[in-house]
């Protein structure tokens, strides 16, 4: 009898062997089928960030060119305003000058009158 309930015991040990045995395969096989929807998660993650840095590096872009349009036009704003700044200078000489030559020319004409009245 001793033999026999080893027996037994041996084979009641090896059922409950094969029993955690499909346990641990059907465990496996769940953690393979989540490891595989975690990495094409995680592939489709990547995609969606190199999308996001593409489309952030194209606003970049934009924003950078933009900025330079602007300092383009402020440069020109600028040399445009120096211009009518310096011309403004050379009116406003032109006219003293004009104004000297007029205040002469009456001052002259004063003189001969004066001249000639005497």
């Amino acid at each position: 009898m001793g033999q026999q309930q080893r027996t037994q015991a041996l084979e009641g040990r090896r059922d409950e062997l094969r029993v955690e045995c499909m346990i641990l395969e059907d465990k496996l096989k769940a953690y393979q089928r989540s490891k595989r929807i975690l990495t094409e998660q995680l592939s489709r993650t990547k995609e969606n960030m190199r999308t996001i840095i593409d489309q952030y590096k194209e606003k970049l872009n934009l924003a950078d060119s933009h900025e330079q349009r602007l300092e383009d036009e402020h440069a020109k704003a600028s040399a445009l305003e120096a211009e009518r700044e310096a011309r403004e200078r050379v009116i406003d000489s032109l006219h003293r000058e004009a104004m000297m030559w007029m205040d002469r020319f009456v001052f002259t004409r004063l003189e001969v009158k004066t001249f000639q009245d005497c």
